[in-house]
């Protein structure tokens, strides 16, 4: 059991990966270490998560949380239990929404954001809960809780917590049809954002920049501000690569999932700049990363792209299937704004 926090504290994931199963079987075999089976469980779960293994981390992590809910140890305290589980439903959380499971995320954001959590873990829910918001189509609430992060942010006086929340806000901003201001806004935070020297602040920082920056820049290229786009995405792929460099022993390359945005976001400029070959093998790409982490929603985004790829080049038969693929799954995940903007390409694509 010491070995295996040994492991979590240098941030060796390969092993947890690779030996944490076995090492929970062994814990489990035994009543008198059966009771550290859910802290292998969970550090397990959050290192299969660091190597994109993202369905097998929900599954660990949930079981973990699971065990802790109704602790084997009677001596111990549901305080105790609340402290060292938190950041590992956070992980759990940024699973969830990377996959679409909303609804889940959505319960577990509310009971994390309660007044008697940390402050630390009442920022991230705060965080995620203005995502939620994004996704179901308010961006003027998401913006409204964003507000509640940034006072939390400065209750810590984390300048850290504040490029997190503004990056956070240009994409609020982008969602809404804000495009400029979501520019201007992460232009101020991202550079700052990528540059942290080391640390898991550092990995989450520059995770964050990747996102932010290739989704604004999708938001960007779409409006046709090339310029901005073409910055941006350098950012993404600077943050994105720079990120995998904090880990002591990486189980892996850059993130699957970072990744699969920085793609969806070229493939978006590469069709504003005309070059539909190359837009086509990034869609391609950013579709096989999301599917490959579960991730529906931005797969469904990529099968769009694709779509529209195949709709601007006159490919009508290869445009309607796609198309309506993406409308199904943004229908199915609950996600209005980009289920009715799927809509209107399909009726454009009908009207010709």
């Amino acid at each position: 059991m010491r070995q295996v926090l040994q492991w979590e504290r240098n941030g060796r994931t390969d092993l947890l990966v690779h030996q944490g199963p076995d090492v929970a079987a062994s814990l489990g075999s035994a009543d008198d270490t059966r009771r550290w089976v859910p802290t292998v469980v969970l550090a397990t779960g959050a290192a299969l998560a660091s190597s994109d293994s993202l369905s097998t981390a929900r599954r660990w992590l949930t079981e973990g949380l699971t065990m802790c809910a109704a602790p084997i140890d009677p001596e111990g305290s549901a305080d105790g239990a609340r402290v060292t589980t938190d950041r590992y439903e956070l992980t759990l959380v940024e699973i969830l929404l990377h996959q679409g499971v909303f609804a889940e995320a959505s319960q577990r954001v509310a009971t994390l954001a309660v007044a008697d959590r940390a402050i630390e873990t009442r920022f991230a829910a705060t965080r995620a809960s203005a995502h939620l918001h994004l996704l179901a189509g308010d961006a003027g609430r998401a913006s409204f809780v964003l507000n509640t992060a940034a006072h939390l942010a400065e209750r810590c006086r984390s300048r850290f917590g504040l490029g997190l929340v503004e990056a956070d806000r240009a994409v609020v901003l982008a969602g809404g049809g804000r495009a400029t201001e979501a520019v201007q806004v992460l232009l101020g935070v991202a550079d700052d954002l990528t540059s942290m020297r080391s640390g898991p602040t550092a990995a989450q920082a520059r995770a964050t920049a990747a996102v932010a920056c290739a989704t604004v820049a999708r938001a960007a290229a779409d409006t046709g501000d090339l310029f901005d786009a073409q910055q941006l995405l350098a950012t993404a792929s600077r943050a994105a690569q720079l990120s995998n460099q904090l880990a002591p022993s990486p189980t892996h390359g850059v993130s699957m999932a970072t990744q699969a945005h920085v793609y969806l976001g070229a493939a978006a400029l590469a069709r504003a700049e005309g070059d539909t070959h190359r837009a086509a093998q990034l869609a391609s790409d950013a579709r096989r990363a999301f599917t490959d982490t579960g991730g529906r929603p931005g797969a469904a985004m990529a099968s769009r792209e694709l779509g529209v790829l195949a709709l601007h080049a006159g490919r009508l038969a290869s445009a309607g299937p796609l198309l309506e693929l993406a409308s199904r799954e943004f229908a199915a995940l609950g996600l209005p704004v980009e289920h009715d903007r799927t809509g209107r390409l399909l009726a454009d694509l009908r009207a010709s």
